[in-house]
């Protein structure tokens, strides 16, 4: 990247987020008691407006029970999407010689930090009085979610 701007953020603001879908179920003999632990999957993608100096951050979660006992586990899907504005935006992207977008590797982290981070309270929140209400989603390295 040839521009060499850092990120600032002051300049980076979240202004809107969105449950897309949402999604529990879990069957009536479903056993609270017997889980053991959770299995949680997670898919981010970004997409970047450069005329309006916005980023889409969308975050897919699949989150699933697992108990000690054989039972349908339950399960909840859950797609979110966050917006921010980034008032420099031009000067932490570029395209490369094959048009392909460059991206400062601090604005990606910072964008996947935050949206990951709100997702765990709006998840929290979600699952309380749920078959799922065990489950806090873990902190993460937000380099992990850009691969």
């Amino acid at each position: 990247m040839t521009k060499k701007k850092s990120l600032d953020v002051s300049k980076l603001r979240l202004f809107q987020y969105e449950i897309i879908h949402a999604s529990i179920k879990s069957s009536l003999e479903f056993e609270p008691q017997l889980v053991t632990g959770h299995e949680f999957n997670v898919n981010l993608d970004l997409n970047f407006d450069e005329t309006n100096k916005v980023v889409l951050a969308k975050l897919d979660f699949t989150i699933s029970t697992k108990s000690s006992k054989e039972v349908t586990e339950a399960k909840g899907e859950f797609e979110m999407l966050f917006a921010f504005h980034v008032e420099n935006l031009e000067e932490l992207i570029e395209r490369d010689e094959k048009d392909v977008l460059v991206v400062d590797a601090g604005l990606s982290n910072a964008i996947a930090s935050v949206s990951y981070s709100t997702s765990r309270g709006i998840l929290l929140t979600r699952f309380q009085g749920t078959a799922l209400s065990g489950f806090i989603l873990p902190i993460v390295n937000p380099n992990e979610l850009l691969k």
